[in-house]
């Protein structure tokens, strides 16, 4: 994957939530349009995460899967798994799927597999939000450390 100015965690995180809300709510038509923002997404993975959630495809590929309707396979593309394994990384913890989902999923129709997978990965994503954010008050900046209220004195004054 070409190496993109990432987004800042906050802002990257948010937009997932926002794509894990109109997954839940997609109608006829959307999953294409989603799975290829997911993919998006993916391209602007903050570099702190960019191991834990990196594809192995290449935005080409996906886009043939997507030209396809292969939509379960781009969805397992999605989160580096193959199309016939774990839609997971492998070295991260996916969440625990309950049998009874597993089952209902077998049954159901490749687009709602893919649909579910993208929803289970965005989750998944969210999971790893808990990692990422730094206090505001931290320091980037190895130099001396200004106190919180006299930068936001700074900011309001200009």
């Amino acid at each position: 994957m070409p190496d993109i100015e990432p987004l800042e965690p906050v802002l990257w995180f948010g937009a997932v939530r926002k794509l894990a809300q109109r997954a839940e709510r997609m109608g006829d038509g959307e999953l294409e349009r989603l799975l290829r923002h997911a993919y998006h997404l993916l391209q602007l993975t903050p570099r702190h995460f960019r191991s834990a959630v990196a594809t192995h495809v290449s935005e080409s590929a996906f886009e043939a899967l997507l030209d396809k309707e292969l939509f379960e396979e781009a969805a397992h593309a999605l989160a580096g798994g193959s199309a016939t394994g774990s839609p997971f990384p492998p070295a991260t913890n996916p969440p625990e799927v309950s049998e009874g989902s597993t089952r209902r999923c077998e049954r159901a129709a490749p687009a709602e597999r893919a649909a579910a997978h993208l929803l289970e990965w965005t989750r998944w994503v969210l999971a790893l939000e808990g990692r990422s954010i730094r206090p505001q008050t931290e320091s980037r900046d190895p130099g001396p450390h200004k106190e919180p209220s006299a930068l936001r004195l700074r900011l309001i004054e200009h």
